[in-house]
């Protein structure tokens, strides 16, 4: 009886101490930026920050298409920048990140020491390609010594495919003018379908995407593409709005000045994916011509 006894008062022993070691507080708190922090028991304790992102620019270093939802795409990554907080840079610490999949098993996972004076900044990436994903929900967990310390949860969605339908209800309405006033910003000056070849002038377009809020969630992709008299292109520009981006103006322009530009007639046509959904004609006049 006195064993049994024993033995009870040694388990609720262990189990106080595996119970009671841990550093973290057993509730979570969701940061402004979506990442769900456990925070440390003791003030000023080692926290994490979660960014997930598509790329970053190689001459500015931001980055690009940050957020929580993602398209699955061939070629193409989902990065993790993971940025420790409180972190004095004076002692070793064992760091590793785990993506787990919709089916809440771990897809990959990277582990890493961290010694005094290296960066507190941590980063991983996972493929976004068909073959390898598939749409749902997915999490990715750091852990600080075994233990977790913030988690961020993210949404892949399938490859968008526009359909001739939906570009038939999806129309690019645009509208060419001169400048933008500087008094009243927004506010556009010499809205017309006539210019005049002038140095150091340019033609602006304003592109508005109609019915953009039914395709919110996923990603576009739309091309603007600049044509001159000899219908030969001369410019174009490329836009990817990432899923969640809720833009519906697009902005382009091309210079009229006189070593660019010859009187004729030329064409701004509007592309989604590869199918034309606008199109939109102005003429430039020579220097004695129409006076705008």
């Amino acid at each position: 009886m006195r064993m049994v006894y024993s033995i009870t008062l040694l388990m609720a022993f262990l189990l106080l101490i595996t119970t009671g070691c841990s550093s973290r507080l057993e509730t979570s708190v969701v940061k402004a930026d979506s990442t769900i922090v456990y925070s440390s028991i003791k003030a000023g304790g080692i926290e994490a920050k979660i960014r997930l992102f598509r790329k970053k620019s190689k001459k500015t270093g931001k980055l690009i298409d940050e957020g929580k939802v993602f398209t699955i795409k061939q070629n193409r990554k989902l990065r993790a920048l993971v940025e420790l907080e409180n972190y004095q840079n004076n002692k070793e610490l064992h760091i590793h990140l785990d993506w787990i999949g919709p089916d809440q098993k771990s897809l990959h996972r990277k582990q890493l020491q961290i010694v005094p004076g290296d960066t507190t900044s941590i980063s991983s990436y996972i493929s976004l390609s068909p073959e390898t994903r598939q749409a749902g929900k997915y999490t990715i967990r750091i852990y600080l010594f075994r233990e977790l310390i913030a988690e961020k949860e993210f949404e892949l969605l399938p490859e968008f495919w526009f359909t001739d339908e939906e570009a038939k209800k999806t129309k690019a309405n645009i509208t060419f003018y001169r400048k933008i006033s500087k008094k009243n910003p927004g506010k556009r000056i010499g809205e017309d379908t006539v210019f005049v070849i002038r140095k150091k002038r340019n033609v602006r377009a304003a592109v508005e995407i109609a019915n953009r809020f039914a395709f919110a969630e996923h990603e576009l992709k739309l091309r603007l593409n600049w044509y001159g008299p000899d219908g030969k292109v001369i410019y174009r520009k490329q836009f990817v709005l990432p899923p969640g981006d809720n833009t519906s103006i697009l902005y382009s322009s091309i210079s009229i000045s006189p070593a660019k530009r010859q009187a004729g007639k030329y064409t701004l046509r509007v592309f989604l994916f590869q199918k034309m959904i606008g199109k939109k004609g102005f003429e430039l006049l020579p220097q004695s011509g129409k006076n705008h």
